[in-house]
């Protein structure tokens, strides 16, 4: 008889002792939290979410856009520039919609200059504050209508939401997504983070989604890391399938002789190619030059050519003039 696969989320969700493993991470996360975590939010003035709730919410949008692969210290940096930089060179409200269109690309990409990816995010950033600009300076609470907001995705988008107050979904970015992997929160399918999101959302309370993702990205910044994570000062190392079997599925599989050596050999074609593809360019480059040369030196030639055609017949012209000049001088005497 061959056996069953499991594949309904029902037969393998929630795992057991998953409320444990979360109350353990929240203790673990209070030891490492030493001094105030810097948030999408932390660099923006705290009074504009009552005073100017739309302008606030605008600014953490624009946060949360600049974050996208980039440190949190590096986001909360560029905001702060975004602000001081648009306030002294257009006044009014600093880092609004208005000065961000009149602000020039390459102003706005020399303010944020610290994050990831400046000059693709300097065009998006100008793009939304368009779109909020065109509909009454009101930045959109849904998660379909962030999602039409040119360089916002979805981890982006339910960020913002919640934000806002809307806990729309669970947040899942790399950090998120590898811990989930380790304890068997996901499906060994969930290889990325919206798939990983989905199982998530589909068997996690919705009481639990908000702090979810704080969470998780706080321990898998600290302990569990991508690279070498730090098993010996983990509280739920008992309960992880990372550290309890070899050959979890979330390890990386360690390659076979034949493997290696296939990958050396691919490594070794992919020089020569590189190497042949650079002889190629020098004898282009060498033929270019020479061609150059050869064109220069017919250039000075037809020069000197010309040169000496032009000074043969004004010589003839002088002595032409001479000759007239000596038969009026011979008249004369007659």
């Amino acid at each position: 008889m061959s056996k069953k696969k499991v594949t309904d989320i029902e037969d393998l969700f929630p795992p057991p002792n998953w409320k444990k493993v979360l109350k353990k991470v929240k203790q673990m996360s209070k030891s490492l939290v030493t001094q105030p975590m810097l948030t999408v939010s932390s660099s923006i003035d705290k009074d504009l979410k009552t005073s100017d709730r739309e302008l606030w919410k605008f600014q953490v949008l624009g946060s949360c856009m600049l974050s996208s692969l980039t440190k949190d210290e590096l986001t909360a940096k560029a905001t702060k520039q975004l602000a001081v930089g648009l306030k002294k060179k257009y006044g009014g409200k600093g880092f609004c919609p208005a000065s961000i269109l009149k602000c020039p690309n390459d102003d706005l990409v020399e303010m944020i200059s610290c994050v990831c990816f400046k000059n693709r995010k300097a065009i998006s950033l100008k793009k939304m504050a368009q779109i909020v600009q065109d509909n009454d300076n009101k930045v959109p609470e849904t998660l379909p209508e962030l999602l039409k907001i040119p360089g916002v995705g979805k981890k982006m988008a339910l960020v913002a939401l919640r934000k806002y107050g809307h806990v729309m979904g669970i947040p899942v970015d790399s950090h998120v997504c590898v811990v989930a992997q380790r304890i068997d929160w996901v499906k060994p399918t969930d290889k990325n983070a919206d798939k990983a999101r989905s199982t998530l959302e589909q068997w996690v309370p919705k009481e639990y989604w908000d702090e979810i993702d704080y969470l998780f990205v706080l321990f898998g910044k600290v302990i569990c890391k991508t690279r070498n994570p730090d098993c010996e000062n983990c509280k739920i190392s008992k309960y992880c399938g990372y550290f309890n079997d070899e050959n979890h599925w979330s390890r990386t599989k360690k390659k076979t002789k034949k493997q290696k050596e296939k990958k050396k050999k691919e490594k070794e074609r992919r020089k020569k190619k590189r190497k042949k593809k650079k002889k190629k360019k020098k004898q282009k480059l060498k033929k270019k030059q020479k061609q150059k040369k050869k064109q220069k030196q017919k250039k000075k030639r037809r020069k000197r050519k010309k040169n000496k055609e032009i000074e043969s017949a004004s010589e003839d012209t002088v002595s032409e003039k001479e000759l007239e000049k000596t038969k009026t001088r011979k008249r004369k005497h007659k």
